[in-house]
């Protein structure tokens, strides 16, 4: 099906084509330049971010998938390695990654704003839901706070709309190019983010419920699954293999999964509807301006015949792939306790199909109503046709307004993020520690953020006193400190922190027979001297 008409010069203001480049091309230009302002003062850190980062780095630095953090340990099996990957090839534009992740992300941003739009644009045919879905997308405060971390989610995102396009056009063509884009942007989203999965199923969901014969239907679901399935599960062998677990460093513990799991989800999402609060007129001002009211041809009693076409496959895809990736999110708290993806963090990639599918329901109800309250008056349909202008015309500038406001708002200094809290006083000596020697800390995440080199994690060490039923583990863990500080190193002990147990200060320098590189009130930086092989 054509979907944009030969340009002409005379005809340019007037092409279909010409506005759907423009909203889109606004779209990512501006989300691009909005990202870039409002992190302006850096971007927010977090554990989790550090490892995304350590393992980049030790990608770029050519020695493969590996923790840079240990000292080219094998990277754990917490974290899929899709968005690793990727920070280490935008390093080619920035060695700093931190820099290439910002650069990176702001570009994400403007893409995923896009292709939003080009989604909306699949399902309605309309150019004024394309502009209004961008900036629903620029408008949500959800998205500052997510894309101003390293985190995942923004790539995640652009995989999973990626993934909807293609298999739209699929569904509306059948061309088989468009579904093995799909199949590999549901490969990426997966080995991008967990609950990837959820894109996978979905396709091969639709393909199984698709006409045709049932054999014709299970192979087609089956090649889908198991092709898109692949790298994701070849992951999880790999750290079976490699890490001997095939995911995260804990076993899995049934919750009950409570009404605060419940109240904290319905938080986020209703937080959506009133950001800003009219973001309900801004869906009634699209569906009038999408309805502009007029009689079909083939209608002969008047009834109301609307302009706007909805493709309910594409709207169905957006919703299954909703519903499977809340299923997964929601496996994620039962059995393993997490109760972290019920943050706005791990709903934000199901934002714009969500929004999509909610603008066609509002048509298809809106349709029915106004449809019976018509009955081809020319005065009523004329009368609706204006206030409807009048409505998109001031849900555009107002919720313009309000995204600029979003965007000025999120420029402030971001007060999330390891680098964003108070230094360390100890941390200013770490200019002096050899590149040569290792450095053991017990807070690892936050001095490799200082450092950006790698850092040992200490183990854990219990107190003789405090741990009787552990003492016999005590020596051992002695002995492998002593082995690793064996050609010398630097231990850089923070305080008061107490994430880990471990001796205090002075009683850890006497254990491992350390020296006193230098000493803060907030911390102690030990020197091990290179002892002989036992």
């Amino acid at each position: 099906m054509k979907v944009f008409e030969t340009l002409s010069v005379s005809g340019l203001f007037h092409s279909r084509r010409f506005w759907l480049l423009a909203a889109i091309a606004i779209g990512f230009v501006t989300g691009t330049l909005a990202l870039l302002q409002s992190t302006s003062n850096g971007m927010g850190f977090s554990p989790d971010s550090v490892s995304y980062l350590a393992v980049a780095e030790g990608i770029r630095s050519g020695d493969g998938f590996v923790d840079a953090r240990r000292y080219n340990s094998p990277a754990g099996a917490n974290y899929p390695p899709g968005y690793s990957i990727l920070l280490a090839a935008s390093s080619l534009i920035n060695q700093d990654l931190m820099q290439a992740g910002r650069v990176l992300h702001a570009f994400l941003l403007g893409l995923n704003t896009a292709l939003l739009g080009l989604l909306a644009f699949l399902a309605f045919r309309s150019v004024p839901v394309v502009a209004f879905v961008c900036l629903a997308s620029l408008g949500l405060a959800d998205t500052y706070i997510v894309y101003r971390m390293i985190w995942s989610e923004a790539p995640f995102v652009t995989s999973i709309l990626i993934f909807l396009i293609s298999f739209g056009r699929y569904q509306q063509n059948g061309s088989l190019t468009a579904l093995i884009v799909a199949g590999m942007a549901a490969s990426t989203a997966a080995i991008i983010r967990m609950p990837g999965v959820a894109v996978i199923g979905a396709g091969a969901f639709v393909l199984l419920v698709a006409p045709g014969t049932w054999q014709t239907k299970l192979r087609r679901s089956f090649v889908f699954g198991i092709l898109c399935g692949l790298p994701f599960f070849g992951w999880l062998a790999r750290n079976l293999i490699v890490t001997g677990q095939v995911y995260l460093d804990r076993p899995a513990s049934l919750m009950a999964f409570t009404s605060s799991n419940l109240t904290r989800a319905g938080e986020v999402l209703s937080g959506w509807t009133g950001e800003p609060a009219g973001i309900a007129v801004l869906f009634a001002a699209i569906l009038l301006l999408g309805l502009p009211p007029r009689c079909t041809k083939t209608n002969r009693s008047g009834q109301f015949g609307n302009r706007l076409h909805v493709d309910w496959r594409v709207i169905g895809t957006c919703a299954l792939f909703a519903a499977m990736y809340f299923l997964v999110t929601l496996f994620a708290v039962f059995a393993y306790g997490m109760a972290k993806p019920m943050d706005a963090r791990y709903f934000l990639p199901v934002y714009g199909p969500l929004a999509v599918c909610a603008m066609a329901v509002l048509h298809a109800v809106l349709s029915r109503l106004l449809g019976r309250a018509a009955h081809g008056s020319p005065n009523y349909l004329g009368a609706r046709r204006t206030v409807g202008s009048v409505i998109v015309a001031a849900a555009l500038l107002g919720f313009g307004v309000f995204s600029v406001q979003q965007m000025a708002e999120s420029s402030r200094p971001y007060d999330r993020g390891i680098l964003k809290r108070p230094v360390p006083e100890i941390m200013t000596a770490y200019a002096n520690i050899q590149t040569n020697l290792p450095i053991l800390s017990n807070y690892d995440d936050r001095v490799y953020m200082f450092v950006r080199r790698p850092v040992d994690r200490l183990p854990r060490l219990y107190r003789v006193d405090r741990n009787e039923q552990r003492a016999s583990n005590y020596g051992e863990l002695v002995r492998k400190l002593r082995a690793r500080l064996q050609r010398g190193g630097y231990v850089v002990y923070l305080l008061p922190h107490k994430r880990l147990y471990l001796p205090s200060p002075e009683e850890l320098g006497k254990i491992l027979h350390l020296k006193v590189h230098a000493q803060s009130a907030d911390g102690i930086i030990f020197f091990a001297t290179p002892t002989p092989a036992d």
